[in-house]
């Protein structure tokens, strides 16, 4: 884990994020990135969705498949094999290499068996509150195995592709992040969802806060808070998506992306 002189890298960390599922948190992530790649910047897209959406998206069927049958492995490369020894009280984050992705991007692949981290997650989450130092390294497992790959490769932006749930996984997502988006279908449970968004996330912040509390031996790169984005609406048949980054975008990912690139 890294020191206390460690610091978090200067990539704006953004997640794409709502706990109701069908509103285009894949698509949108991958238009943005695209987007942002296009004007020189390195993007690393970082897959938290245990239904590996993302993954699918930007990787061949037949590479992805042997990522995944080899994930559980010493030489796994999926954000599972890197958390892993975390989980099993084994070891220290296992260094994973990330996929080359359009011209300067990088993709941590996801896998479905991060949501075997939930559950640890929930006890680590309680630890932190008790200020026990192992809680704050398995909760921040996730944020320092990005914050190490950004700096080695000099990422501009960080985009989490999360699934459609409020677990501790998008816990601790939205607690590293700087800013969220939140993309949002005209219809009714859309709406409802962003009504709950703020209760779900102020445990967040209080974590934030004791992560930052001076007497602690470990560091973590948690905010104490993050900033409201943008809402994107995904009207249907916006955007024909192609596979491989090579999606054009649409007017709501040029609108996201000319903000983030002020």
């Amino acid at each position: 884990m890294p020191s206390r002189e460690a610091k978090r890298h200067k990539s704006k960390r953004i997640a794409i994020f709502n706990h109701k599922g069908g509103v285009g948190k894949t698509t949108l992530t991958v238009n943005i990135a695209s987007a942002l790649s296009e004007l020189g910047k390195t993007v690393l897209l970082v897959d938290t969705d245990p239904q590996c959406n993302l993954s699918a998206y930007v990787v061949e069927e037949l590479v992805l498949n042997d990522l995944l049958d080899h994930s559980d492995s010493d030489t796994g490369a999926t954000i599972w094999s890197a958390v892993k020894p975390i989980s099993e009280a084994s070891g220290d984050i296992h260094t994973i290499k990330p996929i080359s992705w359009l011209k300067k991007s990088q993709l941590i692949p996801g896998d479905v068996r991060l949501s075997e981290f939930e559950p640890d997650l929930d006890q680590f989450w309680n630890e932190c509150l008790l200020r026990k130092i192992r809680g704050f390294r398995g909760t921040a497992a996730i944020s320092s195995l990005v914050n190490n790959i950004a700096s080695e490769y000099g990422a501009d932006f960080v985009f989490y592709d999360s699934g459609p749930n409020i677990g501790s996984l998008n816990r601790i997502i939205l607690l590293d992040c700087d800013y969220f988006i939140v993309p949002a279908a005209c219809d009714l449970f859309s709406i409802r969802a962003l009504k709950t968004l703020d209760e779900h996330s102020s445990g967040g912040y209080r974590l934030g806060r004791l992560s930052q509390t001076s007497h602690l031996t470990v560091r973590t790169y948690f905010r104490a808070n993050h900033s409201f984005l943008a809402i994107s609406r995904n009207d249907t048949k916006s955007i024909v998506g192609k596979c491989r980054g090579d999606t054009p975008a649409s007017s709501r990912e040029s609108s996201v992306t000319s903000r983030l690139t002020l």
